[in-house]
């Protein structure tokens, strides 16, 4: 009985959101879509750079990710909400600007999760790219308090953590 309580609160919460956040992944490229229920609005943050045939009209290069995403998208909604035919597809779309890009592929997932954390955040968004990301993410994984070997680490690592 507890979970299925707890079943429902969360979809009344999801139903109260007015923005979702949803990681998605394709072919090797993350994404951040944010879907903004109140204003029908699909928000793209890509790390990828966009090529020069699609500058002027970003959806057409997201437009396969897009049907993908609409189908499951719909789907989902659907069980939370029977009545609504919400169709993405009629939203209007946006491509996030000034977003830090990653032309090598190699970190635009923990880009994404930086994102995911600064979303709608009132302090300016500093996202830490290189070298200094790669530390900074190293050091998180060790300083946390989940980590098993963290009992196991020399003193002094421990006294700069």
């Amino acid at each position: 009985m507890l979970l299925f309580v707890h079943y429902i609160s969360f979809v009344v919460l999801i139903l109260n959101v007015l923005q979702f956040l949803l990681p998605w992944k394709h072919v090797n490229t993350y994404l951040l879509y944010i879907l903004d229920i109140k204003r029908k609005k699909l928000i793209v943050i890509d790390t990828k750079p966009i090529p020069k045939y699609t500058t002027d009209l970003p959806y057409k290069h997201y437009a396969i990710q897009i049907v993908e995403f609409r189908l499951k998208f719909q789907t989902a909604f659907r069980q939370l909400k029977p009545d609504s035919w919400e169709d993405v597809h009629k939203w209007e779309f946006e491509h996030a600007k000034g977003i830090a890009e990653d032309t090598n592929g190699f970190s635009d997932g923990w880009l994404i999760l930086q994102y995911m954390a600064w979303w709608d955040s009132p302090q300016n968004v500093h996202i830490k790219k290189d070298a200094t990301m790669r530390r900074d993410f190293f050091i998180d994984l060790l300083a946390h308090e989940a980590n098993a070997w963290r009992t196991r680490l020399p003193g002094i690592m421990k006294y700069y953590l």
